[in-house]
């Protein structure tokens, strides 16, 4: 009876933990335009009011905390910075979305469902929570978050195939639309470059030890030559082809 007792509490326990989860992104009530914002003097107090409150954050479920990390009214600071890596850890060490985020292992995966739905022209309207503002830089913020190396890393090889495919798809969607720069095929070329070092094919290993621009740009994002650039682009191309190629023996 004693035994039973107690799996009707864990039960019960974990039915109210489940219902509390929050399914909904974080609203941001404190953000730039506000009238508590013209109060907030410092970069500190400005962070520190955009902070998310510790009682929900573990409540969220990783697609309410994706859309969250991604609807971040500061998001674009990186962009401000001398390289994108740069940027993105101004935000994530002042973030405690962006650090929640880092820690849960299914965070790569919900983000990649987001950036399989953008197209040439805007988000696909499935993705109700994430704001559409700005939305070619919000693409590149996406392809900055997928690039980290300690969310790459949670998926598998077959995982890393695919997202390397669909990045592939988006530089080629860029380059072929005029709604895009030469500063939207950084962000994209960046995730291609690490999603090529965290599968490890030799090709590119060889490269990678051999060129120091390559190196440089996939610890710090910052920008490659020409010839590194058009080099990532190859090597992550003739990777595909190869696959193709075995799975069709």
């Amino acid at each position: 009876m004693k035994k039973l007792l107690t799996l009707c509490v864990c039960l019960v326990s974990a039915a109210l933990s489940f219902a509390q989860q929050l399914n909904e992104p974080f609203g941001f009530p404190i953000k730039p335009g506000t009238k508590e914002w013209s109060s907030l003097k410092t970069e500190e107090e400005r962070f520190k009011a955009m902070q998310i409150p510790s009682d929900l954050l573990p409540r969220m479920t990783t697609e309410s905390l994706v859309a969250t990390c991604l609807n971040h009214p500061t998001f674009l600071i990186y962009i401000t910075s001398f390289d994108l890596q740069t940027g993105y850890n101004v935000l994530a060490n002042n973030f405690n979305g962006i650090k929640e985020l880092e820690n849960r292992n299914d965070a790569e995966k919900c983000l990649v469902i987001i950036y399989n739905s953008v197209g040439a022209k805007e988000f696909n309207s499935a993705q109700p929570f994430i704001d559409k503002n700005l939305w070619t830089f919000k693409i590149a913020w996406i392809e900055l978050l997928l690039s980290q190396d300690k969310l790459i890393k949670t998926l598998d090889i077959n995982e890393k195939n695919n997202l390397l495919s669909l990045s592939m798809q988006k530089f080629a969607m860029k380059i072929s639309s005029e709604e895009f720069s030469g500063f939207d095929y950084l962000s994209t070329t960046l995730l291609i470059a690490r999603i090529m070092k965290s599968i490890g094919s030799i090709e590119f290993e060889f490269e990678y030890n051999n060129n120091e621009s390559l190196r440089k740009f996939i610890e710090t994002a910052q920008a490659p030559d020409s010839k590194t650039f058009d080099s990532i682009h190859q090597l992550a191309h003739a990777y595909v082809i190869r696959l193709k190629s075995q799975s069709n023996i």
